[in-house]
């Protein structure tokens, strides 16, 4: 899965394992067609690894049937390991909403073509990126104010709010996006975003789905 993202600096993110995470930056497109607005979480605690607030993309809601889609790109595992995830400048952008752009326009399974993506093109596509390191699960919000990077392996630097913030979005497409009036929904995610996918399904199904019963799930 990937989408490319409209901005001039070309930037690949890398996986702690090396594998390419689920997106591409490249140069500013021509095509706006189907461009994917970045919006603000509104909960002020679905936060990114150094507080900054998490986001998500979302494109033109023309139909009742949606993708949401769950970014992956590896997680780490202690202060070390996250201190190195956030200094190597392929993996600061997974860590952070502060270097995302305005705008995205969706590939693959976020695709409006036709062509490339003939099962969900007219759907609405979500994309959120992923910016928690912690496999979409964490709850812990670190207590410095404000966020201070300190390049010491004895040093809590960084905050893991994934569950927050995969909870957080389904909220505001309910309460602001009118996901409410969805007769579809396709819930979707590459590496740490499938994780977090299959770990929050029962959650999506009883606070989403149940309490909404012309919506059917995928």
């Amino acid at each position: 899965m990937n989408y490319r993202r409209n901005t001039s600096a070309i930037h690949a993110a890398i996986c702690n394992d090396n594998s390419r995470a689920t997106f591409y930056i490249g140069p500013r497109s021509t095509h706006t067609s189907h461009e994917l607005q970045k919006k603000y979480i509104s909960d002020p605690k679905a936060i990114c690894n150094d507080k900054s607030r998490a986001t998500f993309y979302i494109g033109p809601r023309s139909s009742k049937k949606w993708v949401v889609f769950f970014e992956g790109g590896g997680f780490c595992a202690s202060f070390e390991d996250c201190n190195n995830r956030y200094l190597n400048k392929n993996s600061t952008v997974l860590m952070t909403s502060n270097i995302l752009p305005d705008k995205v326009t969706g590939r693959d399974l976020l695709s409006a073509s036709k062509r490339e993506n003939p099962t969900f093109s007219e759907h609405v596509h979500v994309l959120i990126p992923y910016c928690s390191s912690d496999l979409w699960l964490g709850s812990k919000t670190n207590s410095k104010e404000p966020f201070h990077f300190v390049n010491d392996s004895s040093v809590d630097n960084f905050s893991f709010r994934g569950q927050t913030i995969f909870r957080s979005v389904f909220l505001d497409l309910l309460q602001r996006y009118n996901l409410s009036n969805a007769e579809e929904i396709v819930l979707s995610g590459s590496s740490a975003g499938g994780i977090g996918v299959l770990n929050h399904a029962d959650w999506v199904l009883n606070h989403v789905v149940k309490s909404r019963r012309q919506i059917t799930w995928l």
